[in-house]
C-alpha cells in the first residue's frame, strides 16, 4: 500500500492479501470500514444498525477466526 492509498480504496482481494501478509489486521479493516460508514451514512442513510462493538472484543476469538480464514 502506498501512503496515498487508504484502506477503503483497496479491493477485497487486496485487503485479504494484506491481512495474509500481516500488513493489516482484521480489526484495522473493520475499524476503517466503520469509520467510512460513520462519515457517509448521514448522507447515504444506508445502515440502520452497525455492529461496531465486535471489533472491541478481540479476546473473544473473532480476530483469531478471521486470521485463520485469511491464512494468517
Amino acid at each position: 500500500m502506498t501512503t496515498a492509498t487508504t484502506l477503503t480504496d483497496l479491493t477485497a482481494t487486496e485487503i485479504a492479501a494484506a491481512v495474509r501478509a500481516g500488513e493489516l489486521s482484521p480489526v484495522e479493516v473493520a475499524e476503517a470500514v466503520i469509520e467510512a460508514v460513520d462519515a457517509l451514512n448521514s448522507t447515504l442513510n444506508a445502515f440502520c444498525i452497525l455492529g461496531a462493538r465486535a471489533t472491541s472484543f478481540p479476546e473473544r476469538g473473532g480476530v483469531r477466526r478471521a486470521e485463520r480464514r485469511c491464512g494468517s
